[in-house]
């Protein structure tokens, strides 16, 4: 049910899954592109309103996870072969300049001071939180085109028309990181948290001594890298 709100027209068909050797794949869909429009669009997130997305199509998209039994420490990677993704300037779009300001200076205000209820406590970080820190994103190319009206503002394509924007990306890959940048196994990019508190259990025993026994939240901090080649290229009208 959730992923056909995502994919358009999806079959069961489409999914090739063996769950227990860690390994499941779709193939050949379409994402919603009205969902992922009306996300730009809204705040917080409305910040792109001159951009709408028209087609978006995955080649193959795999899970790859290398043990069920801890995936607190199991890598995921989320492997997509190739996007196609093409956009357009939207025929109207409307940013209110008072709203934007308001809204920044919101931003700017520190927040009131409230006293903390239980309703508002820090939520424990749990295991779904750490498989999703764990998680590593491999796509192998992103196709991306842009199109957009020019100064007349008309879809009817001419030799007013702007050029097509073509941008590709190639081997991207968004992963877990040590705190130095270097890729690791998930112990090795969690060992500063790990190392973090201990000292901080060590000196908090030492300023109130080990009888005092108290929940104190922690902080957690996840380093990622992200890299890519970008290739980018304009076709005139015609080409």
């Amino acid at each position: 049910d959730h992923l056909q709100k995502i994919l358009l027209n999806f079959h069961q068909s489409q999914v090739n899954a063996n769950f227990l050797s860690g390994k499941g794949s779709i193939t050949n869909v379409k994402l919603n592109v009205d969902l992922i429009n009306d996300f730009l669009n809204k705040p917080p997130h409305g910040t792109v309103p001159f951009l709408e997305f028209t087609e978006i199509t995955l080649s193959e998209l795999r899970v790859e996870v290398t043990s069920y039994t801890n995936l607190k420490k199991a890598p995921i990677v989320l492997v997509i072969e190739e996007i196609h993704a093409k956009a357009r300037e939207p025929l109207e779009y409307h940013v209110d300049p008072a709203n934007v300001a308001a809204q920044k200076e919101k931003n700017a205000q520190p927040p009131p001071q409230q006293k903390r209820s239980a309703s508002t406590a820090p939520q424990p970080y749990g295991l779904l939180h750490r498989i999703l820190d764990n998680l590593s994103v491999k796509i192998k190319r992103i196709n991306l085109s842009f199109t957009s009206m020019g100064k007349f503002k008309t879809r009817r394509r001419g030799i007013w028309s702007p050029p097509t924007l073509q941008v590709s990306f190639d081997n991207v890959e968004w992963i877990c990181v040590t705190e130095t940048g270097s890729p690791g196994t998930p112990d090795q990019v969690w060992a500063h948290n790990e190392l973090s508190a201990q000292q901080s259990r060590y000196k908090r025993d030492a300023a109130s001594g080990s009888n005092q026994q108290q929940h104190r939240h922690r902080s957690y901090i996840i380093y990622k890298r992200l890299s890519m080649m970008c290739h980018v290229k304009l076709l005139p009208f015609g080409d």
